[in-house]
């Protein structure tokens, strides 16, 4: 289960990468974009910090 997070977080950063919105990413890894959590955050959060943000 863990690995198959992991995955999918990464695989959401290389779709945020490519310029897909986070609506994109959550239709293509079939996930929930809940407040705060899943894989969708994640791709925002490591967004963030690659730019700089918090």
């Amino acid at each position: 289960m863990v690995q198959v997070k992991t995955d999918m977080k990464a695989r959401a950063r290389e779709l945020r990468r490519a310029g897909k919105t986070y609506d994109e990413i959550v239709a293509e890894l079939g996930v929930s974009k809940g407040p705060g959590r899943g894989v969708a955050s994640a791709s925002r959060r490591a967004s963030a910090t690659a730019v700089g943000g918090s």
